[in-house]
This record gives C-alpha cells, structure tokens and sequence, in this order.
C-alpha cells in the first residue's frame, strides 16, 4: 500500500480475509504459547508436589487435596467464562490445565480408594471426561491431547487382547469441533493444526488395530492408508496455499508413501511374507481390502479430476497390490526390490523433470535427494566396491551443486 500498488480499501478487505499480522499476530501467538506451556509446567509441578508428600497425608486430607487441582483449575475457568474472556492465550492455557487437574484428581483418587488400577481403564476414563473441555472452553491444544491419550489407550487395548476398535468411534468425538473451527478460514494455524493430529492419530489408529495382519500385509496396508491420505488432501484442500506446512494430509501421505516404497526395496522387508493357496476373509483382511478399495476409488477420481495430475503417487498402492499378490503367490523376492525399487526411481525422476520444467528448485531438490537417497540405499545394500560408490557419491553430489546454480542464474 505504501508503493501505491493497492488502495487502501484493498488492503482493509486483504487483512480481514487473511486476519491480523504484523507484530499484533506474532504477540498474539507468543501469547498463546507462553499459556500453554505456563499451564503444563504448572499443572505438572503440582502433580509432583503432591506425589513428593503423598506418603505423610492421612486418607481424609488426601481425598481433600485430591480435588483442589480440580476445584482450582474449574473456578478458574468458570471465572473466565463469566468475564467473557476470549483470549486465545486464556483458553488455550485453562483448557490443559483443566485436562492436566482433572487426570491428577482421577489418579490420585483411584490410588487413595485403591479403586481399578488397569491403565486401559484410567485413560479411557480421563480422555472422556477431558474431550468436553474442548467445546465449553473452546481450546484447540487439548484436542492433539486428546487424540494422543485414546492412541495410547488403543495400544494397551490392543496388547491387552480388549476391543481396540471403539478407537474409531472415540476419534470421532472431536470431529465437530474441528469442522466447526475449520469452517471459515481451514489454513488458520489452529485448523491445520488439528487436522494434521487428527490424521497422524488415525493412522497410527488404524495400524495398532490391524496389528495382526500386518507381517503378512504391512505393505498393502500401510500404502492403502498412506494413499487415502495423500488424495484426501489432493481432492478436497486443492485450494489450500503452496506450503508444506498448511498441506498436512497431502505430507504426511506423501511422506509416508515414500518411506514404505524405500522400505520395501529391501530384500529382508518380503522375508516374513508366506505363500499360501488359501484365503482366509479375518476381520483384518475384510478392512484391509476395504482400505485397498477406498485408495483406489480416490486414485482413479483424482485421475479424473485432475487430469493424470498426482497420480503417480496415488499409484502407490497398486504397486503394493502387485507386490503383495506376487509374495502371496511364492515369487521370488528379487522382483518385488527391483518393482519397488523402479518406483522409487521414476517418482524421484518426475519430481526432478517437474522442477526443471517449473523453475522449482525445491522440487528440483526433492527429486535429487529421492535418488540420491535410493543410490545410497542400493549401494550399500549391494556388493560393489567402495571405490565406485565413493565416485557415485560424488557425481551425484556435483550434480545437485550444478541443477541449483544453473536454476538460480536462470531467476
């Protein structure tokens, strides 16, 4: 504005759609992160005061101190709410200290009472009371807490031979909260924020559930989950901005997409695999199959929709079907290294070839480190001498040294 390049009418609807910033936005969250980590130094510095001196309290004081972190941490927020506080900062900090206070009273009431020890049911319990804070109080922070609680909760289930599937049914507590603060603007740092825990939850999930099957299918299930994720993030936040950070489906998918194909281009990652003639439909293999089929609808829409664009990513996962059949069937292990490996290669190929063709030096990088990261694996996965891999290195090395002067010249 101050180069006449926009009126200033302009510039006043620029800031309401792209809300504050300046140094106002940077107090504000410097605000909000102080709260937050005030609320947890001070929640968890009560919690160890008390487990100091837990042992010289009488059974009646400790039922009584039992509920003052509680009691403290709700007039609190009960105050707040009745001054109509609607700092970031207040609700973010009063919200975990509600949570931190309300699993400190649980845990030392239950261990006073000598009541259910089991750490499934203390969790589970903790979690269900803490998820109504999020919408009283208005916190995003608790949310990410609550997802890391019931992820946890699902791995004790899980090892403890419980019902670790109401874990789909706990994670979708706070899914109106988040479509509800995701509304108006999803690339907010909240939003973002909650999405990508919300999805790292669910995979993570989803994993510990379908750990039965996942020795003989890791690779068919992990890609299928990986490549939802990914197209998920392609399809319906196609208008997100170009940044890494505000695009944490289409990263975390892509993210994981890659690390499974560089994975399975070990031989010792097919070892576990076992060749049978019959098929058994478990419930692991039914949701196993539903994911394949779930990525493979949104590949084939993405195609559609986009033109090709995306797609070799997206093909991911019938890479890992076409890998899985053949170790299924008793092929030898050499074809699956050398398919993933193919994979790998072309993916790092394209990314390179497209930064080029845009001026990207980031892609341009991405794609070089992806091959330059699959030539180290195979060389030291390989029997060649240490002389032609020192060579490799250093040509490799030259070449993204000579791709990022020529593009930077070219600007």
């Amino acid at each position: 504005m101050g180069r006449n390049i926009l009126s200033p009418e302009s510039a006043e609807r620029l800031r309401e759609y792209y809300g504050k910033f300046g140094k106002e936005g940077k107090r504000n969250i410097a605000a909000t992160a102080f709260a937050i980590l005030a609320a947890i130094l001070i929640g968890s510095g009560i919690i160890l005061l008390l487990a100091h001196n837990w042992d010289d309290f009488s059974r009646e004081i400790r039922a009584v101190i039992s509920f003052v972190p509680l009691v403290v941490a709700q007039a609190l927020a009960g105050w707040g709410i009745w001054r109509g506080k609607d700092s970031r900062g207040w609700k973010e900090g009063i919200s975990i200290f509600l949570m931190l206070a309300m699993g400190s009273s649980l845990a030392l009431i239950c261990q006073t009472y000598h009541l259910s020890n089991d750490p499934d049911t203390f969790t589970l319990t903790w979690m269900l009371l803490s998820i109504p804070i999020s919408y009283l109080i208005g916190g995003c922070a608790i949310i990410p807490l609550y997802l890391m609680g019931i992820t946890i909760w699902t791995g004790i289930t899980q090892s403890l031979g419980g019902h670790p599937t109401f874990f789909w049914l706990l994670i979708a507590l706070p899914l109106p909260y988040i479509w509800t603060i995701s509304r108006n603007d999803p690339y907010r740092p909240g939003p973002v924020l909650l999405r990508a825990s919300f999805t790292i939850s669910l995979i993570i999930g989803t994993a510990i559930i379908l750990a039965d099957a996942l020795d003989e299918y890791w690779v068919l299930i992990f890609s299928s989950i990986f490549a939802i994720t990914y197209l998920v993030g392609r399809i319906w936040f196609e208008e997100a901005p170009r940044r890494v950070g505000l695009q944490p489906l289409r990263g975390i998918g892509s993210a994981g997409l890659l690390v499974v194909a560089i994975y399975a281009t070990f031989k010792w990652s097919w070892k576990d695999f076992a060749r049978q003639e019959s098929f058994s439909f478990s419930p692991e293999i039914v949701l196993t199959l539903v994911l394949l089929a779930g990525a493979i609808c949104l590949f084939v829409f993405c195609l559609v929709r986009f033109k090709g664009s995306g797609g070799l990513l997206g093909s991911m996962v019938l890479v890992a079907l076409a890998g899985t059949v053949l170790a299924r069937s008793g092929g030898a292990i050499g074809i699956n290294t050398a398919l993933f490996t193919a994979y790998v290669f072309v993916l790092g190929l394209v990314n390179l070839l497209n930064g080029i063709k845009e001026r990207n030096i980031g892609l341009i990088n991405l794609g070089m480190l992806i091959i330059c990261l699959l030539i180290v694996i195979r060389f030291f996965d390989s029997n060649l001498s240490f002389t032609v891999r020192g060579v490799a290195f250093i040509v490799t090395g030259i070449g993204f040294l000579i791709t990022n002067i020529i593009l930077l010249r070219k600007k």
